[in-house]
């Protein structure tokens, strides 16, 4: 998917919030809201420095992320991968290490952290966070984990291990206490 088509996705969710996925007509005024919103605009500077350091200079995105994370006080990583659609709900404090991944239609609440489990190791894998995922507010993912699409992370959850699609998960650390894997609804 093309930069720019990705932009209109994230728009387009930020517009529409939970009625992202429920086909319903989006009034006009939401989306010149959605452009005044801090959280859009730190996904579309993420999307920004992104491009600049993957494309251009790595020390110029550097710099621009610099900049985005003491402006808004979310550390988005240049070097991560997040998929089209992304929504960031009160996005103060959100943490999204280097070499973690995010699918397309994700929503991310305040608080959440996704890294390493061990400060110290340099090369230490980091989450995969699966398609049309909910992290709730406070939320930690640590580690080499992968959540499934369609999962519903809990607030102040601490997910450790490996998520099933479809699955809803609390508590520290964190279980499963919901799994169905036929269900094709957006979880929000």
């Amino acid at each position: 998917m093309r930069w720019l088509e990705t932009c209109q996705r994230d728009w387009l969710h930020s517009a529409s919030g939970t009625n992202y996925c429920a086909g319903k007509d989006i009034p006009l005024r939401s989306f010149a809201i959605a452009l005044l919103m801090p959280e859009f605009q730190v996904v579309i500077c993420y999307r920004i420095y992104a491009a600049i350091y993957r494309h251009v200079s790595r020390v110029m995105g550097i710099l621009f992320y610099l900049l985005v994370k003491f402006v808004y006080k979310c550390d988005i990583h240049p070097k991560c991968r997040i998929g089209a659609g992304f929504l960031l709900v009160h996005g103060f404090d959100v943490v999204i290490g280097p070499d973690a991944s995010i699918g397309e239609d994700v929503v991310v609440f305040n608080g959440v952290s996704m890294g390493k489990k061990h400060v110290g190791v340099l090369a230490a894998p980091m989450p995969r966070v699966g398609n049309r995922c909910v992290i709730g507010t406070g939320a930690k993912l640590l580690g080499d984990i992968t959540l499934g699409d369609q999962v519903v992370v809990g607030a102040n959850a601490v997910v450790l291990t490996d998520i099933a699609p479809g699955s809803v998960c609390v508590g520290i650390p964190a279980r499963t206490v919901n799994h169905d894997s036929g269900s094709t609804d957006y979880p929000v």
